[in-house]
């Protein structure tokens, strides 16, 4: 049998670790326990008070413009597109920022 060339054998080796490297972040995102490893959430980040806009954050206070375009939205019941505003204006995540729309939407009557 030929003797394999080091060139080809380092080419090889390389090629099987970058899809050895692929292999594992794929694993780790399908939640089998290999690969990435997830930052932790940060706690109390878009803890809403009393106040459907008001929160914990510096960030969390809606301003007067952006309550008043939530509100209108949550009115016409387009309830996706306020809380895409409400993720953009705040920085919350999905589900604070669906919570908020929540109590809005409950304070209106």
């Amino acid at each position: 049998m030929p003797e394999i060339p080091q060139w080809l054998q380092v080419g090889l080796l390389v090629v099987w670790a970058f899809f050895l490297g692929r292999w594992s972040v794929n694993r780790g995102r399908a939640g089998n326990g290999g690969g990435v490893v997830h930052a932790p959430r940060m706690e109390g980040r878009g803890a809403a008070g009393d106040d459907a806009s008001a929160g914990a954050g510096s960030r969390t206070r809606l301003s007067p413009a952006t309550d008043r375009a939530v509100r209108d939205l949550v009115r016409q019941q387009r309830v996706i597109e306020a809380i895409k505003l409400v993720r953009q204006e705040t920085g919350l995540g999905l589900k604070e920022s669906k919570d908020l729309v929540d109590r809005m939407r409950a304070s209106r009557g």
